[in-house]
């Protein structure tokens, strides 16, 4: 029998994809206030933070490919659903924040 997945691995995908959603709403947010310095800043924190979530799962994935078992449980299945979630809030408000960049112009114009 393989050994135990250590469950701050899972811990670590909730924590930074939660950081990593959190960042980028407040970047939509500095967006519609046209503080675009801020919302680069807010993005480049979101991916990092959304990196090593990916990480984090990247070495779930290592750890059974090793022999570790794996039962699902309620806390990976939580992670999985939050990382899943921030890739997903990425794609949105990347788009949101071109199409309020956009508006910000023409409300200058």
């Amino acid at each position: 029998m393989g050994n135990v997945i250590d469950e701050t691995i899972i811990i670590n995908i909730i924590v930074s994809a939660g950081e990593a959603t959190a960042l980028m709403q407040q970047a939509f947010f500095e967006a519609t206030n046209n503080n675009l310095a801020e919302v680069e800043t807010l993005l480049t924190n979101a991916n990092e933070a959304l990196v090593r979530a990916h990480r984090a799962q990247t070495d779930l994935l290592q750890s059974e490919a090793a022999g570790a078992s794996s039962e699902p449980s309620l806390l990976m299945v939580h992670a999985q659903d939050h990382l899943m979630n921030a890739m997903l809030c990425k794609q949105l408000i990347t788009n949101l924040i071109s199409l309020q960049k956009e508006i910000n112009e023409l409300k200058n114009k």
